[in-house]
C-alpha cells in the first residue's frame, strides 16, 4: 500500500485505467466507421471533414455580420476573448461526433474533431489550454472531451498543451440561457495551484459554443492571474 494514499483512491485510479484499456482493445477489435460513409478507421473520414459546414460569419453575442472570427470589436471588452473560432456549425455530421465523445465515450472523436479545429486561423505563439467540464460529468465518461480535443490539437500544431484551470460549480449549463448561465459561471472556475501567467496567450479550447457564457467565464479567470491574450477556440458553434 502507498503511504498517504487511500484504498478507495487506489481502486478508483485502478478502474479508471482498466476502463480506458477496455475501450482500446475494442477500438481495436472493432474500429470506428465514419458516420459518413460508414469506411472503417475514422469517426469521420477525410472527404466528411471536408465537406464540414463554416460557421455563420456573425458575432456570437450580438449577431452582426464580421469577417475573420467570430465577435465583433464592439462586443469583444465584455468577452474577455480577443477572438474566437469555430471549426463548423453544430449540425449534421459535427453534431454526431460531439455526441459521439460527450455521450458514446468515443474517444476516438477527438481526432477528426482537433483536426478540423486545426485548419482554422490560430496565434502562432500561444499556449493550449482547454475549458474543464464539471467533475461529476467526467467521472461518468471517464475522461475530459475538453481536454482531449486540446492535446490532439496541441500534437497536430506543435504547440504547447498546459491545463491551466479547474472547475468549482458541478452545475450542468445545457438549456440555460445566457443570464441564468453568467450567474452560475461567475465563480466557475479558478487558476490550478498558485501560478500566475503574466504576459501568456492562450488558445482556449472547448467543444461546442452556445451562448459563449462558458468560454467567457474561462477566459476572464485566465485574464485575471496576468493572460496577455486569449483565443477562444471551438469545434462547433450552436
Amino acid at each position: 500500500m502507498f503511504k498517504g494514499v487511500q484504498p478507495q483512491t487506489l481502486y478508483l485510479q485502478h478502474n479508471k485505467h482498466n476502463k480506458h484499456m477496455l475501450e482500446q482493445i475494442i477500438s481495436l477489435i472493432a474500429p470506428h466507421s465514419c458516420i459518413h460513409c460508414g469506411q472503417e478507421g475514422s469517426l469521420l473520414c477525410a472527404e466528411a471533414c471536408l465537406s464540414l459546414p463554416p460557421p455563420k460569419a456573425v458575432c456570437y453575442r450580438c449577431k452582426l455580420h464580421v469577417s475573420g472570427g467570430l465577435i465583433c470589436k464592439r462586443c469583444e471588452p465584455g468577452a474577455f476573448l480577443e477572438d474566437l473560432r469555430a471549426a463548423t456549425s453544430y449540425e449534421t455530421y459535427a453534431k454526431q461526433l460531439v455526441a459521439k465523445l460527450k455521450f458514446g465515450r468515443a474517444r476516438a472523436a477527438a481526432l477528426p474533431m482537433a483536426q478540423a479545429m486545426s485548419s482554422c486561423a490560430l496565434p502562432t505563439a500561444a499556449v493550449i489550454t482547454y475549458v474543464p467540464t464539471a467533475t461529476s460529468r467526467v467521472r461518468l465518461r471517464g475522461y475530459d472531451q475538453s481536454a482531449l480535443l486540446a492535446k490532439q490539437l496541441s500534437k497536430l500544431t506543435g504547440l504547447p498543451y498546459q491545463p491551466t484551470l479547474r472547475r468549482s460549480g458541478q452545475q450542468r449549463q445545457l438549456g440555460q440561457g445566457r443570464n441564468m448561465r453568467t450567474q452560475q459561471l461567475a465563480q466557475a472556475f479558478r487558476v490550478s495551484g498558485s501560478a500566475v501567467y503574466k504576459d501568456v496567450s492562450f488558445i482556449l479550447i472547448d467543444d461546442v459554443l452556445t451562448t459563449g457564457s462558458t468560454i467567457e467565464a474561462a477566459a476572464k479567470t485566465l485574464k485575471l492571474v496576468g493572460a496577455k491574450r486569449v483565443t477562444g477556440l471551438v469545434f462547433a458553434i450552436a
